[in-house]
C-alpha cells in the first residue's frame, strides 16, 4: 500500500526522487562536412536548453556495447534524442543506439519506474521508425525553416506531456507561430493507423507544412513517459542564424522551455545515480568543450564534438 502510494505521489510530481536530475543525451554521427574526424557530436543547444531547465548533461555515445548503455542508463535520470540529418541505417550508430535506449525504457518503466524519454524532430521520428522497423512509418513533408503553431487535439490536459502545462504556455503554442520545425520527413496521422499505433501513440497537437499537409507535432505514449515533439525548442533560445525562421520573442522563448522543463520535471521522479561522485563527474558534459562553428553559415551556434 504504501508502495502504491509513493508511485501515485511521484507520477504527480509531489515527491522528487532525486533533487540532482541528469539527462543523458544520445550523440549522433557527425554529418557536419568541416569536421570530419570526429565519431559522434551533440548540437550545443541541446545541452544548455536541458541546463537551462534545471539539469545536469551527460552524453550517451553511439557504437558503444549493451553493458555500457545499461550502465549509464541506470546512471541517468532521462533521455533526450536530438535532431539532426543523418541516416537510421548506420551500422553501430544513432539508431541503433537508440533502439538499446528505447527497449530499456519500456522495461524499467514496465517494472514500476519511472524513466521518461523525449524524442526532438529527427529522435520523433526515430520513435516511431524503431515501433516498426523501416522507414515506411515517416511520411514526406514540406517543413523546412517553418515556424508554426500547435493544432490541439481537444483532450490535451488529460495528457502526460500538457497536463501542468500554464494557460499562457498553450495560448501561445496554439495562436502563435513559435514552434520551428526543419523536417523533410514526418508522421500522419493516417501512417500511425495504417500502421496500428494508433492505441499505443496519443496524438497530442498537429501541424501543417508549406503544401497543406497536417502532420503530428507532438504525441506520447499511452503506457510509458514517452514523448515525442516534431519540433524544435530548444533553437528559439540558443540558436541565431538570421537566414533561420526562428522566433526569438519573449512569448516563443517562454513557450519552448517548457518542453524541457516537462523532461527534467519527469526525471526527478526517479532515483538513479552515478556509483560514486567520481564516477558522476567524469561523465558530465562540462569535460567537453563546445566548439563555436557558425560565423554566419551553419544551422549551429555550437557543436560538442567526440572522438
Amino acid at each position: 500500500m504504501a508502495l502504491t502510494l509513493l508511485v501515485f505521489l511521484l507520477s504527480l510530481g509531489l515527491v522528487q526522487a532525486t533533487k540532482r536530475p541528469i539527462i543523458g543525451i544520445l550523440t549522433e554521427e557527425v554529418y557536419h562536412e568541416d569536421y570530419p574526424d570526429y565519431s559522434s557530436m551533440i548540437v550545443g543547444s541541446y545541452v544548455k536548453a536541458v541546463e537551462q531547465s534545471g539539469a545536469r548533461v551527460v552524453p550517451i555515445f553511439i557504437n558503444r556495447t549493451e553493458d555500457y548503455y545499461r550502465d549509464i542508463l541506470d546512471s541517468v535520470n532521462g533521455v533526450l534524442f536530438p535532431g539532426g540529418g543523418l541516416s537510421f541505417l548506420n551500422v553501430g550508430g544513432y539508431a541503433d543506439a537508440g533502439r538499446i535506449i528505447l527497449n530499456y525504457t519500456k522495461q524499467v518503466n514496465s517494472a514500476g519506474e519511472h524513466f521518461p524519454l523525449v524524442g526532438v524532430c529527427l529522435g520523433f521520428e526515430l520513435l516511431f521508425y524503431l515501433e516498426v522497423e523501416s522507414y515506411d512509418i515517416l511520411g514526406y513533408c514540406n517543413a523546412t525553416n517553418l515556424s508554426l503553431p500547435l493544432i490541439f487535439k481537444e483532450n490535451i490536459r488529460e495528457s502526460k506531456l500538457y497536463r501542468q502545462a500554464p494557460r499562457q504556455v498553450i495560448e501561445i503554442l496554439q495562436n502563435l507561430p513559435v514552434t520551428y520545425n526543419h523536417h523533410k520527413r514526418c508522421v500522419t496521422e493516417g501512417l500511425l493507423k495504417e500502421f496500428h499505433l494508433n492505441k499505443e501513440w496519443h496524438v497530442l497537437s498537429t501541424s501543417v507544412d508549406s503544401d497543406g499537409k497536417k502532420f503530428i507535432s507532438s504525441v506520447e505514449s499511452n503506457t510509458y513517459p514517452i514523448v515525442g515533439i516534431q519540433f524544435h525548442p530548444e533553437k528559439n533560445a540558443f540558436e541565431w542564424n538570421p537566414t533561420q525562421d526562428i522566433a526569438h520573442t519573449k512569448k516563443a522563448i517562454y513557450s519552448a522551455r517548457y518542453f524541457n522543463d516537462w523532461l527534467v520535471n519527469e526525471a526527478r521522479k526517479n532515483d538513479h545515480s552515478f556509483n560514486s561522485s567520481d564516477t558522476e563527474s567524469s561523465a558530465l558534459i562540462y569535460n567537453y568543450n563546445a566548439t563555436f562553428i557558425n560565423k554566419g553559415k551553419s544551422y549551429y551556434e555550437q557543436i560538442y564534438f567526440f572522438y
